[in-house]
């Protein structure tokens, strides 16, 4: 099935992949949520058709029946649940419509789910509020699951984002997970250290809140997702037909530009310099700083930045008119890396020990995708263990395996103990090493044998095809009356 063929080179540095993260996901998905999502898809993957699944339920019996060498378990997408009571209208629920989205999660939470996620910098997440969050968490709570979290804002406002997912946690009751923590702002780089500083604060005073980070600098996504909600309403055709509308446009780029202004987080004492000054300097450093990773069409500028892009292929136009045109020309589908924190943040947070690692997988079939895709662990165990020593092995080796098992709730896996799961890597300590880059796609060195389940699933470095992967499922506990 397309995720067997998809996560192949994951399986030298993971063993399990979480499904429905940040918000997102193929299942649940009722008709509305399907077209939606068979929209939104293209503007990742290009033009492909997108198989969802009525229910969680429905997916894992499908996983299950085509097998699958990855062990893989399941959170409820909130965005799937919003879509397929409310499709993308920006507004409160009514009564009834909250209820049947509590209905859709505690379904998912029975199929097995470990509990709910979501993306609040993308739609629909971007435009529902904090109360319905907290609502359907409550739900979450009588089963016992968690709450995950891409935060609606990682630059300017990443307080108040770290702060609403607190606040969810504590009305509802929930464990809180902060997917990918990072500060995505060139001038707040002393914020990484006052975040770890408030999650402590806030254990100290009873929330189970922790979080995760990737050993990168860079972020990956979708370029079209830099855009506002409206411009992808509706679907490809009609985000070709808003770019080359000239007074839509004119709009698209006005927003952008509001967005890059707020999202920058310039101190107020360098705002003595000009906005359209500013403006012209983040845009600069921001198409530097983007690597287009996988298009549709021109696949020549796969591993290019979005600067090389524009001038090669779009000489004529200025950055912001540039983009547009390229984002029309490959109909949306443009997945781009993004360097947007800075390396001493990333550090932070990997000491911190109640951050856990993760990949933050975006695992696209062609072009060249983010180098985490191949090389999260194998980055963490040579380049940040034995060459820098930001950790111990011991620590590093918690980090991936037992701490955010003990996340999920997982009693029989993440150690090496009798009547556990025997999931396993044999690797080198001193030879394992990452070599993916933005460039080129290759696997890791130094990882010699994987198991999963107690089969061998990679030997010497090369995937045998077993296919001993598990769907796993959460264990309810006795419901909170």
């Amino acid at each position: 099935m397309h995720l067997e063929k998809s996560y192949v080179p994951v399986l030298l540095i993971s063993i399990l992949i979480l499904m429905g993260n940040c918000g997102m996901g193929l299942a649940p998905a009722n008709k509305v949520a399907a077209s939606y999502y068979n929209d939104f898809a293209k503007f990742i993957f290009g033009e492909i058709e997108t198989r969802t699944f009525s229910s969680i339920s429905e997916y894992m019996k499908e996983i299950s029946s085509q097998g699958c060498s990855l062990n893989v378990a399941f959170l409820i997408p909130q965005g799937n649940v919003r879509i397929a009571v409310m499709q993308m209208e920006d507004r409160s629920p009514r009564p009834e419509e909250l209820a049947e989205m509590k209905q859709i999660v505690a379904r998912g939470m029975e199929a097995g789910a470990f509990g709910l996620s979501t993306g609040l910098v993308y739609p629909p997440g971007s435009i529902t509020h904090t109360g319905e969050i907290i609502e359907l968490c409550k739900t979450v709570k009588e089963y016992g699951g968690i709450y995950t979290t891409h935060m609606r804002d990682e630059g300017s406002s990443v307080f108040q984002s770290l702060q609403e997912a607190i606040t969810i946690g504590k009305q509802s009751g929930v464990p809180v997970q902060i997917s990918h923590i990072k500060v995505a702002e060139s001038f707040q780089s002393k914020k990484s250290m006052r975040m770890l500083e408030l999650l402590e604060k806030t254990r100290n005073e009873g929330l189970d809140i922790t979080a995760d980070v990737y050993p990168y600098t860079a972020g990956n996504s979708a370029l079209a997702a830099i855009l506002q909600p409206w411009v992808l309403e509706g679907g490809i055709e009609k985000f070709i037909e808003r770019l080359n509308d000239p007074d839509l446009r004119d709009k698209i780029i006005r927003e952008f530009k509001d967005f890059l202004w707020s999202y920058a987080g310039i101190p107020k004492i360098l705002k003595i310099i000009p906005k359209s000054v500013w403006l012209k300097i983040i845009i600069s450093l921001l198409t530097k700083r983007v690597i287009i990773t996988n298009v549709t069409k021109n696949h020549d500028m796969e591993g290019l930045t979005l600067r090389e892009s524009l001038k090669r292929f779009y000489p004529d136009k200025d950055a912001y008119q540039g983009t547009l045109d390229l984002l029309r020309d490959e109909r949306g589908g443009v997945v781009i890396s993004l360097f947007i924190t800075k390396k001493k943040n990333v550090i932070t947070f990997m000491k911190d020990p109640h951050v856990m690692f993760s990949t933050d997988n975006l695992a696209v079939k062609g072009g060249i995708p983010h180098p985490r895709v191949c090389g999260t662990y194998p980055r963490i165990l040579g380049r940040c263990v034995r060459e820098q020593e930001i950790l111990t092995l011991e620590e590093a080796i918690r980090k991936s395996t037992s701490f955010p098992a003990w996340r999920l709730g997982m009693t029989d896996r993440g150690l090496l103990k009798p009547n556990y799961w025997a999931d396993i890597v044999v690797f080198d300590p001193e030879k394992i090493r990452d070599v993916a880059t933005h460039q080129s796609r290759k696997p890791p060195v130094g990882i010699d044998f994987v198991l999963v389940n107690g089969e061998v699933t990679i030997k010497e470095g090369k995937h045998v095809k077993a296919k001993a992967g598990h769907v796993l499922k959460h264990e309810i506990p006795e419901r909170i009356a």
